[in-house]
């Protein structure tokens, strides 16, 4: 078969980039004119092309199919049956297998086969191909206008390229296009057949005529790739011209190279909507979906943007950094490079470096593998490198194929040296040995590494393949009279270099396994010409062109001529040797394989104290199966590492062994071999014993360090306040919340507002689970993540059976799900264990899911019903296998055989959709069940409350919009015949239950009126059920009108989910409000209505200050009138965290319980608030009893004024609006009004302003020069979860301050850290604090105190991500969190002079002590393995042997329980630390306090 190769004949003059940003003058590129295309024959790469040849393509292919499934599954899962359906004519009708990318994968699959097969001739497999073709052929005849996307055309007809509220993002169709382009291209080149390449051409004529500047149509592909392969059309016929004239269609392709520069110039040329990063995903996706589905076919004015995600948000030519998903923006790159090969055009040369430049010296890992994030699969930021990253497989190839076009482009070896890297490490773990198991991810650093037989987004076998099948491309190339050996296989190549002189050129080696390179060149004729040889940097000692890793090899490797040394020039990474060559000249090239040690630069902070061993291009992993406990392990670098081949192990590889730091051997494997022996845990990246010094100078004082330091932060989040901090027992008190119909004394919900209507519960996400927040505006704000509500069934658990459930969706969404075998379960995503059962709203696809705090697709089968009719989804349960049928139909079963979940309880699930369920039914045993999902339509029950109802009573419930004691609605029980019990039960904050021991107190009152005077009603204490009353008193005398009734229960029993009731026994109509149940005694913090325990923890924490503040003061209800005087007419408000809150505890409440442990307060004020309120709020707080509202506290039982010193207007103001002028104008005008109110009411207030902090912005000095004088202190949130949160609070603190004194050298401005955050509550967030405690420390005379937030968190009560509790509770516990101890270490360990430190390694350090100067504390923070450490301290003659040690640590996850709430705490020791230099080893992820004292 004739060779076809692909020729690119282009010159060009550039500039060479020696290190990031920095350009080397005049010095000129080469430009590569022609990649070769080789015979390899390699003892390396032979028989793994063999492998991916025969078993990996067929593989492939067999599994697109559905050959790998159940025979009944096959058909419906038979991606190649999406193009029959086409050609049939049967658009519109559904039934689609696969996502809508699908087709993608199929025709980059027919290319890298394709292009196998032009190597490895296989009649057999190249006829499956062509057959392949038919099929796509005859699809894309059923359009007149050649358009194909099997998914758009099947599910969405009228949504083409995203039309009429479509998605293209989602669909595909640009993307699909151009790797059906692509693989027309490649297959002809390879077979010579031109079926496919026609069906190209006639789509890439379709879309050139469509898409362009107008008047033609804004389309630009959301998922690069046809930018790369329309280049390849363009070149194809450019080169060819003889060949347009046998296609048998009209060809342009000056068209098609406008198209592919169209795409590429007219990124970030959009209306600027949606705001994915502000708004996220799922509102950005609803916006185009919704607001754009009635404005039609998308144009130059209406074209949504992509965002970063697409590298869409700006043109790409202004791009600095490579952004987003990492295979888009990887591909886009390789155009960009592709384009610049054809036009020469400076600014795709300059874009295409400093992507380049920016990918490989700031983002790329080690293996060579790039984007770092899950969310979104994207790149993170700079030096942004962890060991547990994404990588995806397919972001590795399009790494790959950036660098190779790079090289092609400037003729510079470093482009190889990166594309040899990801391929031998990142691209090849792609694919198991064995050729039919794969990865997604390839994460440097995994517990367990299991390959996949088959993904439900498979989209890497086939770029794997892609990559691959090019690689006899990639060996040699040449330009003009060079010619030059990139890759180092065994191959053999002929190649017409400039005068037409002919050279043959072959290379014998065992690379990577051995350096030895041997080249024979065999021109036809003796010629003069160049011969350069890529000597890779690693050999040269240069591990990155950038230094972002480095290793411990000098540079040593030796060229030879015909058996003579020979001193060939080095250029651009080249050895070259200019020279007349004859046939049989030899040269020698010997490469330094012996294992090396690699370091990542010190701006990688994940990667600090830890190396990795490589040999040649390889980088090594240890792995589980060669070594006992690798978290422990750590690499002694002294150690002699020793390289091994062993042909018996992984199809035979190198290995290398050497010593741990502890004395044992350790073996090393190639990275790309891990996980092909067993599913367990693997290290590329491995700690090294770390050494460091501790100097202190006791006698330099640095600073004062405030004793206010230690603060915290308390708001309604959560319902950390009410349901928790404020002691009421009762959460639901005055019957505000609305009656639902739902039946929550059996299913209890995980967010979301149920509804239930005609026997059916319905969720329709974002329905009563926003706020309005009234900031600079009023703004809709998400508090509660609805958009993943469960409900689960409480009553009774089930292992083994037949659940079913009807659903249908009721408006537009993604999914919804039965769940069984449910346990663990809370709010969040995937906060619980157990099966997931979903449908999805398109009608055309069922799934398994398995739950176990995450979420892992099991299996997934195509299916058709109408999502807005009735569907019946029946699942059977029979040991570890799920047998799932809908609407009668069997479609899908699968057996767990890897952990399966016993037994659980049985749920409903939206997953961002809104849905109606009803008929759920459990079989057992042959009786079937009927699980009562919701309420009569007489029994109307505010949704906190539950119905009691025994006996044969007839009684109806309702709620009373037109009598209410307190708020807008009471309860109404209706007693209307019969004998038994008719009322209600509360059992507390999430029916957690209200906790009792035996001979407890509770104390309470209630409202009660009846129809008639005279009539009675019972309160009680019962168990959840109401089979057993631990107390019960009768209430008497309940007239017409609302009266107050006190009461007692006291306790008979034990029982930590007990229930309050009120009913009615005999016949009556009785209205209930204003309930409230409290402890009494030492229950109660000091008689406040605050619970005793949790109090005594905040006390206990050592907490010297305390914030109660956050969002909820945003609430346009918050008001501090609202809030005092009696707390039983205090009106119920909407808040902010809460849709129907209290008044009962407010700011004067926490006053009092601060005033109570002589923590200082400081509270925030919503800022529209009126100034003469907030004037007598002051008046309130600080004034004599001789004052109008001084007199007025008195009256309300304070007469001391409460001394309050800080008060904070408005909180994080202008945080919603972005960087806008007029909102922060707005906010000062606010400020001024509040702050002259109250400031002239009482003079020795310190105001602190919550104008949002943004560094960059001019908008910043406009506030400082409003407010400089007025406000004391700037408001600064600073971020905790980051163990090394410390290290970025010091710089904004440093910069922040430095901006106060640019701006007014005499300011006394400061800064409150009034709010740290994330959402971590374990051992990191405790590092994350003491890191950022430390940084405070360091500018404590210009900060009031550090207020992480939450102080407090209901245990497992997690309704808006922010689940970073210090203090957990629940009904009857209360234990601290790792954050807690870290904090309580540092207040009961306070020294007031912050004295001299320095440290090296990887501590954070400060050093302080007391006045007198006997006492020195160290704070040190190693976030980092255990680290031995030398302490010199001076400045503190005299010092003790005897130290006092207290340390938190643990795994960076670790965190307390209920079950086990002090297994990680601070760990006090007296040791003896002594000598001038004495060493103490700081245990690895750890907070430790070294305290000393002078000898007395």
């Amino acid at each position: 078969m004739k060779k076809n190769h692909f020729l690119l004949t282009l010159g060009l003059t550039a500039l060479i980039t020696n290190s990031m940003g920095q350009n080397s003058g005049n010095s000129q590129k080469i430009q590569l004119d022609q990649s070769l295309k080789a015979n390899i024959n390699d003892a390396f790469w032979s028989p793994k092309m063999e492998i991916w040849s025969t078993t990996t393509a067929t593989d492939v292919l067999n599994k697109f199919e559905g050959q790998h499934l159940p025979l009944q599954e096959r058909k419906a899962n038979n991606v190649f049956e999406n193009f029959d359906k086409i050609a049939a004519g049967k658009k519109g009708t559904g039934g689609h297998a696969g996502l809508p990318w699908f087709d993608g994968l199929i025709y980059e699959s027919i290319r890298g086969i394709g292009d196998l097969i032009g190597q490895r001739p296989d009649p057999a497999l190249q006829a499956r191909l062509d057959a392949y073709i038919d099929r796509i052929y005859a699809a894309q005849k059923a359009d007149p206008e050649g358009y194909i996307n099997t998914y758009t055309d099947l599910m969405e007809p009228t949504h083409r390229w995203g039309d009429n509220g479509g998605m293209l993002r989602y669909q595909h169709d640009v993307y699909n296009a151009g790797m059906l382009i692509e693989a027309g291209v490649h297959y002809y080149k390879a077979t010579g057949k031109t079926k496919l390449l026609e069906v190209a051409t006639r789509f890439a004529n379709y879309m050139s005529s469509l898409m362009g500047p107008v008047p033609k149509r804004n389309i630009v592909p959301a998922h690069s790739g046809p930018e790369e392969a329309v280049m390849k059309l363009y070149l194809l016929y450019k080169d060819n011209p003889a060949l347009k004239k046998t296609i048998g269609i009209p060809v342009d392709e000056k068209a098609y190279f406008d198209l592919v520069k169209f795409w590429i110039e007219n990124r970030g040329n959009h209306m600027g909507f949606p705001l994915w990063q502000t708004w996220g995903n799922d509102k950005a996706e609803k916006w185009i979906k919704d607001v754009k589905y009635n404005e039609g076919t998308v144009t130059s004015a209406t074209r949504p943007t992509w965002g970063d995600y697409a590298q869409d948000s700006i043109s790409v030519f202004k791009q600095k950094t490579i952004e987003g998903h990492a295979v888009r923006a990887t591909l886009l790159a390789t155009a960009i490079t592709a384009v610049a090969l054809e036009n020469h055009d400076p600014q795709y040369i300059q874009t295409a470096d400093q992507l380049w430049d920016n990918m490989v010296g700031r983002r790329m890992f080690v293996t060579g593998g790039v984007g770092a994030i899950a969310h979104d699969e994207k790149f993170g930021p700079d030096y942004f490198l962890p060991t547990d990253a994404y990588l995806e497989t397919c972001a590795a190839v399009g790494a790959g194929f950036f660098s190779q076009r790079m090289n092609e482009l400037t003729g510079d070896g470093k482009y190889m040296d990166e594309f040899e890297r990801v391929l031998y490490n990142n691209v090849l773990t792609g694919v198991s040995l064995s050729g039919d198991k794969y990865t997604y991810q390839n994460p440097l650093n995994a517990h367990d590494h299991s390959r996949w037989e088959w993904h439900s987004c498979p989209c890497c076998p086939p770029m794997f393949l892609k990559m691959v099948s090019e690689l006899p491309n990639y060996i040699y190339a040449s330009s003009g009279d060079r010619l030059y050996v990139n890759m180092f296989i065994g191959s053999d190549a002929n190649i017409l270099l400039a005068k037409k002189t002919k050279v043959s050129i072959s290379q014998k080696t065992n690379y990577p396994w051995e350096g030895k390179v041997t080249i024979q060149v065999d021109p036809e004729k003796q010629s003069a010409f160049s011969l350069s040889v890529r000597i890779p940097g690693w050999a040269r000692g240069r591990e990155n062109p950038y230094d972002l890793y480095r290793s411990d090899l000098a540079a040593s490797y030796t060229i030879s001529l015909n058996g003579n040394p020979v001193n060939a020039q080095l250029e651009n990474g080249y050895a070259t040797i200019s020279r007349k060559w004859k046939k049989g000249d030899k040269v020698e090239l010997e490469l330094p394989v012996k294992p090396r040690l690699v370091t990542a630069n010190k701006q990688v902070k994940d990667l600090r104290g830890m190396v990795t061993i490589a040999s040649g291009p390889i980088v090594y992993s240890v792995e589980v199966a060669d070594n006992e406990n690798i978290d422990q392990l750590q690499i002694d670098t002294n150690t002699s590492l020793q390289l091994q081949h062993r042909k018996d192990l992984l199809n035979g590889v190198n290995v290398v062994t050497g010593k741990s730091a502890g004395g044992k051997t350790f073996t090393a494997i190639p990275y790309y071999a891990v996980g092909n022996r067993e599913q367990k845990g693997y290290k590329v990246w491995i700690p090294v014993p770390q050494t460091s010094r501790i100097k202190v100078n006791g006698s330099r004082i640095e600073n004062t360090v405030s004793p206010l330091l230690y603060g915290s932060n308390i708001e309604d989040v959560n319902h950390e306040i009410y349901g928790g901090f404020y002691d009421q027992r009762i959460f639901g008190e005055s019957f505000e919340e609305p009656s639902t119909g739902v039946n929550y004394n059996d299913w209890q919900k995980y967010t979301g507002y149920w509804t239930a209507k005609d026997g059916a519960v319905e969720i329709i996400p974002g329905r009563n689970t926003h706020s309005d927040v009234e900031m600079n505006g009023n703004h809709k704000i998400g508090v509660e993540p609805d958009h993943s509500a469960k409900l689960i069934y409480q009553s009774r658990g089930f292992a083994n059976g037949t659940v079913e459930a009807e659903m249908r969706f009721t408006g537009k969404g993604e999914s919804a799900a039965l769940l069984v075998r449910v346990a663990n379960a809370g709010v969040g995503n995937d906060v619980f264990d157990g099966y997931e059962i979903s449908l999805n709203r398109d009608g055309k696809r069922l799934m398994i899911g398995k739950h176990l705090q995450n979420f892992e697709l099991l299996k997934e089968a195509s299916v058709n019903f109408d999502p807005l009719v009735w569907n019946k989804l029946k699942v059977i349960l029979n040991g570890s296998k799920i047998t799932v049928s809908l609407n009668g139909q069997s479609v899908l079963s699968f057996t767990d055989e890897r952990n399966p979940l016993p037994a659980g309880k049985i749920g409903l699930r939206t997953w961002r959709s809104a849905v109606e369920f009803r008929n759920v039914k459990i079989q057992e045993e042959g009786k079937t069940t009927l699980l009562k999902l919701v309420n009569a339509a007489s029994d109307q029950i505010s949704y906190n409350w539950d119905i009691i109802r025994s006996g044969n009573v007839k009684a109806s419930f309702a709620l009373d919009s037109t009598t209410a004691y307190n708020g807008k609605k009471s309860q109404v029980i209706t007693f209307s015949a019969g004998i038994g019990k008719a009322g209600i039960a509360n059992r507390s904050l999430n029916r957690w239950g209200i906790a009792l021991h035996s001979g407890q107190v509770l104390q309470g009152r209630l409202y009660l009126k009846e129809a008639k005077s005279g009539g009675q009603a019972t309160i009680a204490l019962e168990s959840a059920d109401g089979s057993k009353t631990y107390a019960v008193k009768k209430i008497t005398g309940i007239g017409t009108s609302w009266k107050k009734f006190p009461f007692s229960l006291t306790a008979n029993a034990n029982d930590p989910h007990a229930r309050l009731t009120v009913y009615l026994n005999t016949p009556g109509k009785l209205w209930v409000d204003q309930v409230v149940l409290t402890g009494t005694g030492s229950e109660q913090f000091k008689g406040l209505p605050v619970r005793a325990d949790i109090g005594n923890m905040l006390v206990a924490q050592g907490l010297t200050f305390l914030r109660y503040a956050g969002t909820m003061v945003n609430s346009p209800e918050y008001k501090f009138k609202n809030m005092i005087g009696d707390p039983d007419k205090r009106p119920p408000y909407r808040g902010h965290w809460n849709h129907y809150t209290t008044n009962g505890f407010g700011i004067e409440e926490f006053l009092q319980f601060c005033e109570a442990t002589a923590i200082t307060p400081s509270f925030a004020v919503n800022i529209y608030e009126t100034p003469q309120d907030m004037a007598d709020m002051v008046e309130y707080m600080n004034g004599d009893v001789s004052t109008l509202w001084g007199a007025k506290r008195a009256k309300n039982g304070h007469p001391k004024p409460y001394g309050v010193k800080y008060i904070e207007i408005g909180n994080e103001e202008v945080i919603f609006n972005g960087d806008n002028r007029k909102a922060y104008e707005d906010y000062v005008t606010r400020f001024n009004l509040l702050y002259q109110a109250m400031k002239q009411k009482d003079n020795s207030l310190s105001f602190i302003h919550a104008a949002w902090w943004r560094p960059e912005s001019p908008n910043m000095e406009y506030v400082f020069r409003e407010l400089n004088g007025k406000a004391d202190y700037w408001d600064l949130h600073v971020g905790g979860d980051d163990p090394k949160a410390g290290l970025e609070t010091d710089k904004q603190l440093t910069a922040m301050l430095r901006q106060f004194k640019q701006w007014d050298p005499q300011t006394t401005m400061k800064i409150a850290v009034f709010e740290e955050n994330g959402s971590k509550h374990g051992i990191q967030r405790a590092l994350g604090h003491a890191t950022n405690l430390n940084a405070i420390r360091r500018h404590s005379e210009s900060v009031l105190t550090s207020s992480p937030a939450n102080a407090l968190q209901p245990y497992l009560q997690n309704d808006n991500d922010w689940d970073q509790g210090q203090i957990f509770f629940t009904s009857d516990k209360v234990w601290g969190m790792p954050p807690f101890y870290s904090q309580k270490m540092q207040a009961e360990n306070h020294l007031p002079l912050r004295v001299q430190v320095e440290a090296d390694g990887l501590l954070d350090v400060t050093a302080t002590r007391n006045e007198p100067g006997d006492t020195l504390a160290l704070h040190v923070v190693n976030t980092g393995p255990e680290l031995l450490s030398t302490l010199e301290i001076a400045g503190f003659e005299n010092r003790s042997d005897d130290a006092e040690v207290y340390v938190l640590d643990g795994d960076l996850n670790a965190r307390n329980t209920p079950q086990d709430p002090e297994r990680y705490k601070t760990k006090y020791n007296r040791i003896i630390i002594s000598g001038n230099t004495p060493k103490y080893a700081f245990p690895a992820n750890s907070y430790t306090i070294l305290k000393f004292s002078r000898r007395r």
